[in-house]
């Protein structure tokens, strides 16, 4: 009786004991709140999960603070030395997907602002996407940063086809806005970039010539 009595005993010390180490493996698996984490909680979410999978809400907060940290500075190769290639690969499509994510978002901006106020509007954006880096990271992410021309050559190519890939899914109406968008949008960059270009030569504005009366 005895010996049964132990037997039952030890069976149930491993089932608990099973219990408690499943339990603490998922707690020490879960991912932080994505508003909250800490930057490495951060760089959890972008290479152990796929994005795409997740809710509408989990990659809109996500968004949010991949942005806020953009805009901080944050240069999300920095841990490429020490994720394996899988990880890598995540990282990338991750990134990828909330690229994806914010250019959408911009392009409802920009039709629900009214006519009038949508030149002025573009020009934030393309100032937004210089400030925050978004498509020199995701260039070096691919291993193709740096200033050469070969560089910025295979990067305005991968963007091309990014953009071709995210348009892929979108239904015919949407597609023809959404192009509109973008040229309007790679216009506007390109006139950023040539004001940036200016800027050191000729720092204040000119002033236009006073008309004769």
């Amino acid at each position: 009786m005895l010996k049964h009595r132990l037997v039952i005993f030890l069976a149930l010390a491993a089932v608990t004991t099973a219990s408690i180490a499943v339990a603490v493996a998922a707690y020490i698996q879960r991912l932080p709140d994505p508003e909250t984490a800490d930057r490495q909680g951060l760089f959890r979410w972008l290479v152990q999960t796929h994005l795409r999978d997740e809710s509408q809400d989990i990659q809109t907060r996500l968004l949010n603070r991949v942005e806020q940290e953009l805009a901080n500075g944050i240069d999300l190769t920095q841990c490429l030395s020490q994720i394996d290639s899988v990880q890598s690969a995540r990282l990338l499509e991750n990134v990828d997907r909330l690229a994806e994510c914010w250019f959408f978002r911009e392009a409802d901006r920009f039709y629900a602002e009214p006519e009038s106020g949508r030149l002025t509007l573009l020009q934030h954006q393309a100032q937004r996407v210089r400030q925050l880096g978004i498509l020199e990271q995701i260039a070096a992410l691919e291993g193709h940063g740096g200033d050469t021309a070969a560089a910025k050559l295979a990067a305005v190519a991968d963007n091309a086809r990014r953009l071709d890939r995210w348009l892929t899914d979108v239904a015919p109406q949407q597609r023809e806005r959404l192009n509109e968008y973008f040229s309007a949008l790679r216009g506007a960059l390109v006139w950023s970039n040539f004001q940036q270009w200016l800027s050191p030569v000729n720092p204040s504005p000119r002033k236009l010539p006073a008309q004769s009366r």
